[in-house]
């Protein structure tokens, strides 16, 4: 009761520092003792890179160029395999892995849920 208590506390002094479903996408990464955290981890990184190096440049460098755009964007896609750890990046990816039984329903869940997070923390930069 005391731990559920403190959590509690702790959540409602920085949900509002955080973007709406970040507290709960990180919480679904601990499902079944953390077995899928690397995987979760790998979706941050990897959409964090892919949504930061693809939309973000966008306001600032991809406004008087075709070609500088379309560079950022292959940064972002390149980012995004090699140092994220080749991960699915998009939500509909985990869903078919999951749908041609490549993955169990809880690393999609997972998978998909680290690619939220690392959608909305990237997307406001």
């Amino acid at each position: 009761m005391v731990f559920t208590s403190l959590l509690s506390s702790l959540h409602q002094k920085i949900s509002p520092y955080l973007p709406p479903g970040l507290a709960t996408c990180l919480a679904s990464s601990f499902i079944s003792d953390g077995e899928y955290f690397p995987d979760f981890l790998h979706e941050f990184i990897g959409t964090l890179l892919m949504v930061g190096l693809t939309f973000s440049p966008g306001k600032w460098i991809g406004t008087d160029s075709q070609v500088v755009a379309w560079t950022a964007h292959a940064a972002g896609v390149i980012a995004a395999d090699r140092i994220g750890g080749g991960p699915h990046v998009n939500p509909a990816v985990s869903v078919s892995m999951w749908a041609l039984g490549k993955c169990s329903y809880t690393e999609a869940y997972v998978r998909t849920a680290g690619a939220m997070a690392g959608g909305l923390v990237a997307f406001p930069l």
